[in-house]
């Protein structure tokens, strides 16, 4: 497996690292930084300004969508809009040093941003225009709307059993977020995860409801109505349409997976059950 380094958010990191050395000049440091780096790597220094200033675009196009946009930030959203590649780039902030401010404070707000909003920043600008500036964007977006792995997700939760109360929220958000965005950008892949993750939730309350009826009520029942009645396109486009149903799919999914007590492979006997036969291949069939 080739392990990606997302050299776009160690350039950021850097850039915050210079940020904060000094209280009194904070973004002097930072200009300082990038304009020598104008003479010495003029590569390194075009791959720089063009990160921080498609972070900076997208950054305000999001605050414009949230209505947390100023009428100045409105303004630069107009310049950039006339931008269309570094050699705009490099004359505008040539013309205009207040420009450079911009896109240097930008880049380092993004680390305020929850993930979700991280993430939905960078789909509000095409592809094709964000490779004009930075050839690691791309790189970045695959690394953050790849395929999820299970274990991952399982270990992520397990995080979250551990974690603070003010951060279990975030890591909550977090997977729910990386599986709609693995349904959205890579659904093939997406088919195959997420008939494993409700195999293993049916097959558990379908034990349950076969061991100790009356056991699964409300929700968890309906749930297992549709697994039963309905195709695999359908099963889908009805939980991801009914939030609910996604959220109790996953939740009881992820305490199966990190509660070593219960052993959702004892379950010959519901196993003979007609109805969950069909159901088990089915989810094989995806």
């Amino acid at each position: 497996m080739i392990k990606y380094t997302n050299y776009n958010d160690k350039i950021r990191k850097l850039l915050k690292r210079i940020y904060e050395e000094k209280e009194e000049e904070k973004l002097t440091n930072c200009i300082k930084f990038i304009e020598n780096l104008k003479y010495d790597n003029t590569d390194l220094y075009n791959i720089i300004v063009g990160l921080l200033f498609v972070d900076s675009y997208q950054f305000l196009l999001l605050k414009k969508q949230l209505n947390l946009i100023s009428f100045e930030e409105e303004d630069k959203i107009e310049i950039y809009k006339k931008i269309n590649d570094l050699d705009d780039l490099n004359f505008v902030i040539t013309e205009d040093s207040s420009l450079f401010f911009q896109i240097i404070n930008s880049s380092i707000l993004l680390d305020k941003l929850n993930f979700t909003n991280r993430i939905h920043m960078l789909t509000l600008l095409p592809d094709e225009y964000l490779v004009k500036f930075n050839p690691f964007y791309l790189l970045e977006k695959y690394e953050l709307f790849k395929m999820p792995n299970i274990n991952d997700l399982v270990n992520k939760y397990a995080e979250f059993l551990k974690t603070s109360d003010a951060r279990k929220k975030n890591i909550i958000a977090e997977i729910f977020m990386i599986i709609i965005l693995a349904h959205e950008f890579n659904f093939e892949g997406f088919n195959e995860f997420m008939s494993e993750i409700i195999d293993i939730y049916y097959t558990y309350k379908k034990n349950l409801q076969y061991t100790n009826p009356g056991s699964t009520v409300g929700l968890d029942d309906d749930i297992l109505e549709i697994i039963e009645k309905f195709s695999w396109t359908d099963i889908i486009n009805i939980i991801f349409q009914n939030k609910s149903f996604l959220n109790i799919i996953i939740s009881e999914f992820l305490k199966l997976k990190t509660n070593g007590k219960i052993k959702i492979e004892n379950i010959n006997k519901c196993f003979e059950m007609s109805i969950v036969k069909k159901v088990k291949i089915k989810l094989k069939e995806v």
